[in-house]
């Protein structure tokens, strides 16, 4: 989702993803995937900014959390496993 301006300066918040074109006129105009248009008081390369602002964001990476690694030799015996409090998640 990204915040444009229309021209009597409502603020909008649009999907993104349905975004079809941007044409660069005197104003700025969003065409959508659904036909519907839209002009905007952003530029068309403050648009594509947010876009792909949008993208990125919405494509990163989750934070890859990684506890300790413990190997066969390093793993409790299962009586001592058994008498420990289970760790919750």
């Amino acid at each position: 989702m990204i915040q444009v301006k229309r021209l009597d300066g409502q603020e909008m918040i649009l999907n993104a993803e349905l975004i079809f074109s941007i044409q660069k006129t005197p104003d700025t105009l969003i065409s959508f995937t659904t036909g519907e248009r839209l002009m905007v008081k952003e530029s068309l390369e403050d648009i594509l900014s947010k876009v792909i602002d949008y993208r990125r964001h919405i494509n990163a990476p989750l934070p890859h959390v990684v506890k300790e690694v413990l190997y066969e030799d390093q793993l409790p015996s299962p009586e001592a496993a058994a008498a420990s409090p289970k760790e919750e998640l």
